[in-house]
């Protein structure tokens, strides 16, 4: 199966004065696909089923621009327990940064800096 989604929508903002504005182009959208990997005997129902997702959003409007995640599905993996399902999946997202690096330079000013205490 192969699903295709993309949503539309506006979203509101704030300048940097902190009047808030309206602004466009809040698009974002999703790529699915998922297969059958194996069957448990002759049931359709039962087996191994894998998964991917791909997927984007304006950074703008949200705390993640993409992500991608996959992953395994086991139906049945308990005898007389053919509905139950067992699944394993990952999904790293980069997500922007909400601070500065520690590793960046710091630079403090003129004002707070002190002097060293004479003896």
């Amino acid at each position: 199966m192969l699903a295709l989604h993309r949503a539309v929508r506006s979203g509101a903002g704030q300048r940097p004065d902190g009047v808030s504005v309206a602004r466009r182009g809040n698009d974002g959208g999703y790529i699915r696909a998922e297969s059958r990997l194996m069957s448990e005997g002759n049931s359709e129902d039962q087996g191994l089923t894998g998964f991917v997702r791909l997927g984007w959003a304006d950074p703008r409007f949200n705390d993640f621009g993409s992500f991608y995640a996959g992953g395994l599905v086991y139906t049945g993996a308990i005898p007389g327990r053919n509905e139950d399902q067992l699944g394993l999946a990952i999904a790293p997202t980069p997500a922007r940064p909400v601070a500065p690096s520690p590793w960046r330079r710091w630079t403090v000013p003129a004002s707070r800096r002190t002097r060293p205490i004479s003896s």
